[in-house]
Order: structure tokens, then C-alpha cells, then sequence
């Protein structure tokens, strides 16, 4: 959220969108990786909030990848984050979604909430799109984080076409996965 008194620094979403493949990029290390994602988030938002919710969501990624379960995921998302909004936003996700806006913590819940209460990646990215409309943040990152939990299956692709060439995005996670092994 920009404000005059924030001096220009916005804690908007965007950071938090953009940094799933940061999470699945193996030659950054997972020591590394909550510092990474703030320094990415740090290159268009100056806000703390945007820093430490990239940072948040990089560590349930990447645990995610690692194969930990969702709620250890979720408790080492926790601990990467240095401000208490981060965690409290974390901490709320059993209330509900937070809201339809793009300030960070408001994101992060409402998009962990319908990723936490659904069971596939198609029924987490519904609900959200029902929630928050299809042009709204939320989705966007349910779309990310459901994606690391579930996979995207063909049907998902048909419904949402990505708007890079499927076999690009195949030979770009197969480079990312390679790393892996």
C-alpha cells in the first residue's frame, strides 16, 4: 500500500507473484533463498512487507519442492519472516481470506487460506477466482503456490493458456529440475 508518508516505498503483492522460480532455482541455496527473494523483491518494491512476504512465500515454495508437507511448509515460512505483519498474515489463514486488495499481508493470507483448504490446485484456484475475480492478486499467487503443491494439469493449461509458449515453459522447468538431481 502506498502512502505520501511512505516515501515512495509500496508494500503492493507484485514481489510475491514473481518469485516462485527463485524458490525452485536449486543453485540458490536454501540458507540463501529468504535474503535472495528480499533482495529481488528490493529491485521495484522498497517496502519491508514486500521484502519479507517474497521472502515468506520463496521458503513455503521451496519446502514445498523439497517435499515437506504443507504445514511444515507453512512453519518454515514462518520462521523466514523478520516482521510481525508477515507472521500474524501466516497465522490468520484458518480465519479466511483477508481481502480482495494488493497490500502484501492481505495477499499472503487470502491466498494461503484457499490453498490451505482445498485439495488440489483446480479447486484452490476456483474458489479463489470466485473469492477475488480473475484479474485480482489473489489468484495469481494461488495459482503459484497451488502450482508447486498439486502440478498444473492439461486442463488447467486449456482454461488458463500461460501466455508463454507451452514448450518454452516446458524446456524452462526442465532446466530448474535438472538442477535438482
Amino acid at each position: 500500500m502506498w502512502t505520501a508518508s511512505s516515501g515512495g516505498r509500496t508494500a503492493g503483492c507484485n514481489p510475491l507473484h514473481r518469485v516462485a522460480p527463485l524458490a525452485a532455482a536449486a543453485a540458490v541455496p536454501e540458507e540463501s533463498l529468504a535474503d535472495a527473494a528480499r533482495a529481488e523483491a528490493d529491485l521495484t518494491h522498497l517496502h519491508p512487507l514486500a521484502q519479507d512476504g517474497a521472502a515468506a512465500v520463496a521458503v513455503l515454495c521451496r519446502s514445498l519442492v523439497l517435499g515437506k508437507t504443507w504445514r511444515v511448509a507453512v512453519a518454515d515460512a514462518v520462521a523466514s519472516a523478520r516482521l510481525p505483519e508477515t507472521v500474524t498474515a501466516i497465522g490468520r489463514v484458518p480465519e479466511g481470506p483477508a481481502g480482495k486488495g494488493g497490500y502484501v499481508p492481505e495477499v499472503l493470507q487470502t491466498a494461503l487460506h484457499f490453498v490451505d483448504r482445498h485439495g488440489s490446485l483446480r479447486e484452490a484456484l476456483t474458489a479463489a477466482i470466485e473469492y477475488a475475480g480473475p484479474a485480482n492478486y489473489c489468484p495469481v499467487l494461488v495459482g503459484a503456490i497451488g502450482g508447486v503443491c498439486w502440478g498444473v494439469d492439461d486442463a488447467l493449461l486449456a482454461r488458463f493458456p500461460p501466455t508463454v509458449p507451452v514448450d518454452r515453459l516446458g524446456r524452462l522447468s526442465g532446466a530448474l529440475a535438472a538442477d535438482w538431481s
